[in-house]
């Protein structure tokens, strides 16, 4: 294009839409190249970082629920070893139990 065409483009906008919008185009232009771009650019790198960020934690969750199942049948075998190797604590566990719930039913 030749500077003579750009020149009276710019000029028609000018008469057709005033100055302001003309001024506010022209800034807005410049700008995108210097301030929305690199900041489009940045947030999605943000947005890429929380992806991976939160597939990590859900690694860690998926372990951890994995890890708590196990010792929760850990804990359920050992009670059982001890319910059968003393039947007399399954009796006092119970009596104890029942002497808790009495005292917190009393207390409120």
């Amino acid at each position: 294009m030749s500077s003579d065409i750009i020149y009276e483009r710019v000029l028609k906008a000018l008469e057709r839409f005033g100055w302001p919008v003309v001024l506010s185009t022209a800034v807005l232009w410049f700008a995108r190249a210097d301030v929305i771009l690199p900041m489009v650019e940045a947030h999605s790198k943000f947005l890429e970082e929380l992806t991976i960020s939160n597939r990590e934690i859900a690694r860690a969750q998926v372990e951890i629920s994995r890890l708590v199942e196990d010792q929760a049948r850990t804990l359920e075998a050992q009670t059982r070893l001890l319910y059968t190797i003393c039947p007399q604590i399954s009796l006092e566990a119970r009596a104890f139990a029942q002497r808790e719930d009495e005292n917190q039913e009393t207390s409120n």
